[in-house]
C-alpha cells in the first residue's frame, strides 16, 4: 500500500521545543527517529530523519506547526551518496553542491578556560606591565 510505506523520511520545520519523545507521539509507527542536534549546544536544528510506517496523506503538526515530510534525498537523486562515503554527487562544482572536495575535519572539543589558566594569564599580564615600567624608567635616565 503506497499510502503506508516503510521508508526513510526527512522531517523538517520542527520547532525548537520538540523532542524525540514528542516526535514518537506524533509518529507512533516510527521504527527509528533521529532528531538532529547541534554538536556543541545540543539544541535541535529543526529537522529529523525517521524510519517507519506513516500515513503520507495525513498532515502532521506539533503545537500547531505543520511538519514537512519528504523522502530522503538518497532515494530521489541518481548518483547521490552520503557525505561520509565521499559526499554528494561526486565532489565537483557541477554537481550542484555548495561545498565540494577537501578533506573532512574531525570535531574538536571546545576550549574551556578554567580558573587556573585565568589566574596564570593575570599573573603574566602583571609581569609584562612591570617589565614595561622597568624598561621605560631605565630609558628615561
Amino acid at each position: 500500500n503506497p499510502r503506508y510505506n516503510c521508508s526513510s523520511l526527512f522531517i523538517g520545520h520542527i520547532p525548537p521545543l520538540c523532542t524525540e519523545n514528542n516526535l514518537a507521539e506524533i509518529f507512533p509507527n516510527a521504527i527509528r527517529i533521529n532528531l538532529i542536534r547541534d554538536i556543541i549546544t545540543r539544541e535541535s536544528k529543526g529537522y529529523a530523519f525517521l524510519d517507519g510506517y506513516i500515513d503520507r496523506k495525513k498532515e502532521y503538526k506539533f503545537h500547531g506547526h505543520l511538519l514537512l515530510i519528504e523522502d530522503v534525498a538518497s532515494k530521489k537523486v541518481f548518483g547521490w551518496k552520503p557525505r561520509r562515503f565521499g559526499g554528494g554527487l561526486g565532489g565537483n562544482k557541477q554537481s550542484g553542491q555548495l561545498r565540494f572536495g577537501g578533506s573532512q575535519k574531525p570535531f574538536k572539543k571546545p576550549f574551556y578556560i578554567n580558573e587556573q589558566i585565568k589566574q596564570r594569564w593575570k599573573y603574566l599580564e602583571k609581569q609584562k606591565d612591570k617589565y614595561k615600567k622597568n624598561i621605560r624608567s631605565s630609558s628615561h635616565r
